[in-house]
């Protein structure tokens, strides 16, 4: 304990009389807040089992239940497994880097604001706006699906109708304080989760013959099949695609922002996501490779059950109701839930760049219950005119083009955090600042190794999907429709880089005088204890600690 007191005291910097658990910058927590932007406080109510679960559970929905067909029905199994292996390791890589500085600094701007602070404010913005405009958008284009997968039961209800249902919702949620945020997606990702490890289970059933219908005729994709009928294209194509079904990078390290303990629940979330990966979702995956042929002309219909690869295995062993019912009832609670993911993400990255100068100021207002109620209203206002726009056909052109902002973006971010990484740890050394030295310090085991593979993996998977933007893998060509359907992200991340940069004439940060203070929180008693409990430990505690519900 003396040695971590020790080192609490020499990692205080400009404020020696800064005490364990203090906020550095108690009136500026982002990078260039002033106090004058600084009205009300985010709070710090999301516990080690919310974050746990949101790991666990966050973001998944359609992604892994519906368009995992679509990926193994371009790429065969060896494109499948090429591109989730690609975007999984980028994901895990991307989640370990993030944590240095998430840590050091767990604002709810996360990396929008790290890279404002390390590498250039410009960086911080296209990086911001970009997502906060795509994740505005993805509260109305869970609303498009929501009423898709609604039809799979009943076509008599009328789609405005199911997008006022979805809406209100949504919009339910937010307005109670950010606890009840937590408690539904802690509740909607363990029901996640169950559903998921019953799917498995039903797989390993279906190998062995279970089934009204049931047989043990599997591995076509292995054994009779073509290994690569869409060639490099449909690997890139299932990278995209994986890229939306494991998203949730941003989700944590914005949650981290509000979470109780940074330094006990991101390391645990890093865990649990790896094992969302390996445990969850990887057998899976692969238990659909040996079951579903990419050939089936079920992968490719609507986004309800019906296209998805787990509901075709259930039809072939003969199973039409009940487990298909179950996803389909699972993926419209999901759909709530990325719903409020979306809005929450939203609200929270508009708050972080109004507190930076870079949205307007009214938008970093907080009320006392904690909610950045005009974040919410600008998120919610948007959702509600595109969810009710897609019901037009001249609307629905419009929406798809906003909708293609959600793909990219999820290539991009990666390589931001890796590169702000790289330059917060030259920060820290040209200060000589101890904030990554010390028992109680996180640290990438390999570093630079680690954010250096992260950036070249995700490089290689942006190259590759601009080629398939400009030769799309439906051999038509190519268009300028094509073209930014699929990469429109790109050129407004490049428009909003140099337009701020342009306009404001910002500069890459010295790193001798880069912002360590703002926003930045010491390691407090209570964490030590809990850490110094946890590695105590032996091996198999620590795994079932995971599971404590507190």
């Amino acid at each position: 304990m003396a040695e971590a007191c020790e080192f609490e005291k020499a990692s205080s910097l400009k404020a020696d009389s800064i005490k364990e658990g203090d906020v550095f910058g108690a009136d500026a927590e982002y990078a260039g807040e002033s106090s004058a932007a600084h009205h009300g406080e985010l709070k710090r109510n999301f516990k080690p089992r919310h974050m746990a679960m949101i790991s666990l559970g966050g973001c998944l929905g359609s992604g892994v239940f519906v368009s995992s067909g679509k990926a193994l029905r371009y790429g065969s199994f060896p494109g499948f497994l090429i591109g989730w292996v690609l975007i999984a390791l980028s994901m895990i890589l991307a989640l370990r880097v993030l944590s240095e500085a998430s840590i050091l600094f767990p604002t709810s701007g996360s990396f929008i604001d790290h890279a404002s602070r390390f590498v250039d404010p410009a960086l911080g913005f296209a990086c911001g706006f970009c997502l906060w405009l795509a994740w505005t958008v993805s509260v109305a284009s869970e609303g498009a699906i929501f009423s898709i997968v609604i039809s799979y039961w009943t076509d008599a209800i009328p789609v405005p109708v199911l997008m006022t249902i979805y809406l209100l919702v949504i919009f339910f949620i937010h307005a109670m304080p950010n606890t009840w945020f937590g408690e539904f997606e802690f509740v909607v990702s363990t029901l996640k989760v169950g559903v998921l490890l019953l799917l498995i289970f039903a797989m390993i059933a279906f190998l062995a013959g279970a089934g009204p219908t049931g047989t043990t005729h599997h591995y076509q994709n292995f054994t009779e099949l073509d290994a690569f009928p869409n060639g490099y294209k449909g690997i890139v194509q299932s990278m995209i695609l994986a890229a939306w079904a494991i998203a949730g990078l941003e989700l944590i390290g914005i949650t981290n922002g509000e979470a109780t303990s940074p330094r006990v629940s991101l390391p645990r979330a890093q865990g649990l996501l790896m094992t969302r990966i390996i445990v969850l979702l990887t057998p899976a995956f692969a238990f659909i490779l040996m079951l579903v042929p990419y050939t089936s002309d079920s992968l490719l219909g609507t986004s309800n059950a019906a296209s998805s690869p787990f509901v075709v295995a259930m039809n072939q062993a003969g199973l039409v109701r009940g487990l298909p019912d179950l996803i389909n009832a699972i993926i419209v609670i999901s759909l709530f839930a990325i719903g409020a993911e979306a809005l929450y993400l939203s609200s929270r990255i508009a708050t972080a760049m109004a507190r930076m100068h870079m949205f307007p100021a009214f938008m970093g207002r907080v009320d006392k219950a904690g909610r950045p109620i005009w974040s919410l209203a600008t998120g919610a206002t948007i959702g509600l005119v595109l969810t009710y726009v897609n019901c037009s056909s001249g609307g629905a052109v419009l929406f798809t083009w906003l909708s293609s902002l959600t793909s990219i973006v999820f290539l991009i971010d990666p390589i931001v955090v890796g590169v702000t990484n790289l330059r917060m740890r030259r920060a820290l050394a040209l200060q000589n600042d101890p904030g990554l030295v010390g028992r109680y310090a996180y640290t990438v085991r390999w570093w630079p190794a680690e954010p250096v593979l992260l950036i070249l993996l995700m490089s290689f998977c942006l190259v590759s999907a601009l080629y398939l933007a400009v030769d799309p893998i439906d051999g038509s060509g190519g268009s300028a429709e094509s073209f930014f359907e699929l990469f429109l992200t790109a050129p407004i991340f490049v428009a909003a880089f140099l337009g701020y940069k342009l306009w404001f004439r910002t500069k890459l940060v010295d790193l001798s005088k880069a912002d360590l203070v703002s926003g930045r929180r010491a390691v407090s008693e209570a964490d030590m204890a809990t850490l110094d409990a946890y590695n105590a430990l032996p091996l198999w505690k620590r795994v079932l600690s995971y599971l404590k519900m507190n």
